[in-house]
């Protein structure tokens, strides 16, 4: 068995390995937790991520606080759910811009977002349109009840997606005839976890599954 300490230190001062992700391309538009997340996993595993901000507005976690300012209006829990990415202004909305945010994306792997339902479409980045500039692209869409159906248009945070989900009533004391919210924005870590794997499997689909299905059924 190996000694512990000799794992680490051969670990730690071993022959250099190649991050995991290297050479993966990442084009977000995110805000506030859950989609934020899913880049700030990718690019700690080496993908190169890219996030656009409205100029002028940003990510508005940029100054969620309710005790303070923060230096360069970016609050600590910004700044970790940002960390390892390149952050540029550009307003989808308006034509040049999206020019250049379709120009990044003709070279992107992965298209993360999680705008209201129906948002992404309005401002002419929905699938449909980036889908023409990149047909490979792996588009991940995180609206808190998906882009259809009864509830899509309706807001959602952390504590909403823990009562929906029946989070909220399965948790806590049986004794307290209350709901108990799960810390630390359980739902949006998790779900964002959810969508790392998703696009992990996504990556591997398009580069063997797909190519090994389409021999199959053309043979």
């Amino acid at each position: 068995m190996t000694d512990y300490f000799d794992f680490i230190k051969s670990l730690m001062e071993g022959e250099k390995r190649e991050e995991a992700l290297k050479g993966l391309r990442v084009v977000e538009i995110t805000h506030f937790i859950f989609g934020p997340n899913i880049g700030r996993v990718l690019a700690q595993y080496g993908a190169e991520v890219v996030k656009i901000e409205t100029p002028g507005e940003g990510d508005r976690y940029r100054i969620a606080a309710i005790f303070g300012r923060f230096y360069k209006r970016a609050n600590l829990l910004y700044a970790i759910l940002n960390a390892n990415k390149y952050i540029i202004a550009a307003d989808a909305r308006n034509e040049k811009a999206r020019k250049i945010i379709f120009e990044l994306i003709k070279k992107a792997d992965v298209f993360v977002e999680n705008l209201s339902a129906g948002l992404v479409d309005a401002m002419g980045i929905g699938y449909e349109a980036i889908r023409k500039v990149n047909p490979r692209i792996i588009y991940v869409s995180c609206s808190g009840y998906g882009q259809y159906g009864p509830l899509s248009r309706l807001p959602s945070f952390d504590v909403a997606a823990q009562g929906v989900a029946g989070v909220a009533m399965k948790t806590g004391w049986e004794d307290l005839d209350e709901f108990y919210k799960l810390p630390d924005y359980f739902g949006d870590y998790l779900p964002s976890m959810y969508a790392v794997f998703a696009v992990l499997s996504a990556l591997y689909f398009r580069k063997y599954w797909k190519r090994t299905i389409y021999r199959h059924f053309t043979m």
